[in-house]
């Protein structure tokens, strides 16, 4: 995970935490809007600024560095945005091994 701002850092954490059953892949399968509507949430109430952005494939799976996961015949999935980090809670439904919870820095905006 790269080096978060620190409030950022602690509501990764806390909701890593409190939905620890998108850990298990069988449990992210199909969740990645609730879990991003959740996490989104949670931003909001702590003054963070975030969006859900939607990914569709194939068009999309150019643009992210870990479209490993996500290549997988799926059409679509959601992650949240905040500044120049992508949170994604439900990338095990991708790929058991993936990090929990995936985030990466978008390079575009460093």
């Amino acid at each position: 995970m790269p080096e978060l701002p620190p409030a950022l850092f602690i509501l990764v954490s806390d909701f890593a935490r409190d939905f620890s059953m998108y850990e298990d892949p069988a449990r992210a399968d199909g969740a990645c809007v609730d879990a991003s509507c959740r996490f989104l949430t949670r931003t909001t109430h702590e003054g963070l600024e975030g969006i859900l952005v939607d990914l569709f494939f194939p068009e999309d799976i150019e643009r992210f560095p870990h479209k490993l996961y996500y290549d997988n015949g799926y059409g679509g999935h959601t992650v949240v945005k905040v500044g120049r980090f992508w949170i994604d809670f439900t990338a095990r439904q991708f790929d058991p091994g993936a990090p929990f919870p995936l985030v990466w820095e978008d390079e575009e905006d460093t």
